[in-house]
C-alpha cells in the first residue's frame, strides 16, 4: 500500500497540493460476484463520505489494523467466509476484524450510505427489452443506476454538510477500479457536470477516480460496508426512520449523537439506506424516452419521503450482530 496514503497521493497528483478540507466519497459495489450469480436478487452500492484530512488519518489506522491481523488488505468476502487471506481463521478473529474495520471507518467519516436496487424491479420497471428505440437515452446498468442514486442523494446531503462553512468546496469520488460497468459511472458523473446540469451541482462536483482495492484503504472500508449491507438485505430489510434526503443529515447526526452516549463516547456516524422503488424506476425510464438523460434530483427526495433513507447506527450495529456476533476477547488464532 502507498506509504503516503491513497488520498494524499491523489490530491498531489490531481491538484498539485494538499488540502485537508477537500471532501472525498469512496464508493464500491458488492453484487454477489459482480451480479452474475443466478441467485443474486439485489445490487447494493455503498460507501463513506469524509474530509481528505480525516481520510489520511483513517488510512494510517487502517494500515495498523492490517498489520495487527496479519493480512495484506481487507476483503470482506474472504474474511467473512474465512477463505483466501483469512483461511484457517477462527470465527472470533473474523468477527473482531469486522468490528475493528467498522470502528475505524466510523471514527473518520461524516456518514455512510448504501443504495439498494432489487433486480426484479429493475427488469420490470426500468429495463428496455429488445432494441432501444432510436433517439432515446442510454439506459443505466444496475451498477450505473445505483451510482446515479448515490450521487443524487450525496449532492443534496453534502450541500447540507457545507452550510455555514467557508468554501468553495468540491466533492471528489473514488470508485473501485476494474468493474465491467465502471464506464457507466464515469458517463453519469460527467453528465452531472455537463451544461445540462445546474450551476450549483457543476460547482460542487470535482473529480472521479478509480483506485485498486488492494492499494486503497478507503475502497476496502467501503467494500466492508457494501458486503455487510448486502448480507443484511438478504436477512431482511434493515429498520429505517423516515425523512427526506435534505433533512437526513441533520436528523441522522442527532441519532448518531444519542448512540454515541451508549458506546462510551466512541464516535458513530449516520448510515443511510437509499432504496429504489418501482415508482422511481418508472420515472427514470420515462426520462430515457423524453431524451432527458439527467433526471431532476427531486426523484431521490420524493422517494425518500415515502420510504425513508435513514438507518440509525444502533439499528445497524444490532443487525451486524447477526452476522458477526461479539465474543470475549481471547486468543487471536
Amino acid at each position: 500500500m502507498n506509504p503516503l496514503g491513497f488520498i494524499y497521493s491523489l490530491s498531489l497528483g490531481v491538484f498539485h497540493r494538499w488540502d485537508s478540507e477537500r471532501i472525498f466519497v469512496i464508493l464500491t459495489a458488492y453484487m454477489d460476484e459482480s451480479g452474475v450469480h443466478r441467485g443474486a436478487q439485489k445490487t447494493v452500492m455503498a460507501g463513506y463520505v469524509g474530509y481528505a484530512g480525516a481520510w489520511r488519518k483513517f488510512e494510517k489506522k487502517w494500515v495498523r489494523m492490517l498489520k495487527t491481523f496479519e493480512i495484506p488488505y481487507f476483503h470482506a468476502k474472504e474474511i467473512f467466509q474465512r477463505d483466501g487471506i483469512a483461511k484457517g481463521w477462527s470465527e472470533d478473529k473474523r468477527n473482531r476484524t469486522f468490528r475493528k474495520s467498522e470502528k475505524i471507518s466510523q471514527a473518520h467519516t461524516i456518514f455512510g450510505f448504501s443504495a439498494v436496487l432489487p433486480h426484479d424491479d429493475y427488469d420490470q420497471h426500468y429495463k428496455i427489452v429488445g432494441n432501444r428505440p432510436k433517439g432515446t437515452a442510454i439506459p443505466d446498468s444496475k451498477y450505473g443506476l445505483c451510482f446515479r442514486m448515490c450521487m443524487s442523494a450525496l449532492i443534496v446531503m453534502v450541500e447540507q454538510e457545507l452550510i455555514g462553512k467557508k468554501g468553495p468546496h468540491t466533492l471528489h469520488v473514488v470508485l473501485e477500479a476494474g468493474h465491467q460497468n465502471a464506464g457507466d459511472a464515469e458517463r453519469i458523473f460527467h453528465l452531472m457536470k455537463s451544461e445540462k446540469s445546474t450551476e450549483s451541482v457543476r460547482r460542487l462536483l470535482g473529480t472521479i477516480t478509480f483506485g485498486e482495492k488492494k492499494e486503497c484503504a478507503g475502497a476496502q472500508s467501503a467494500d466492508g460496508l457494501a458486503y455487510t449491507s448486502y448480507a443484511l438485505e438478504e436477512l431482511g430489510t434493515p429498520p429505517t426512520f423516515s425523512h427526506g434526503v435534505s433533512g437526513a443529515l441533520k436528523e441522522g447526526k442527532e441519532v448518531a449523537k444519542g448512540q454515541r452516549r451508549q458506546v462510551h463516547g466512541r464516535k458513530t456516524v449516520p448510515l443511510y439506506r437509499l432504496p429504489f422503488t418501482p415508482e422511481q424506476l418508472r420515472e427514470l425510464r420515462t426520462h430515457l424516452f423524453v431524451k432527458n438523460p439527467l433526471p431532476t434530483f427531486q426523484f431521490a427526495e420524493d422517494a425518500a419521503k415515502k420510504l425513508g433513507v435513514g438507518e440509525s447506527p444502533e439499528a445497524f450495529s444490532k443487525a451486524l450482530d447477526k452476522l458477526v456476533p461479539k465474543k470475549p476477547k481471547h486468543g487471536s488464532s
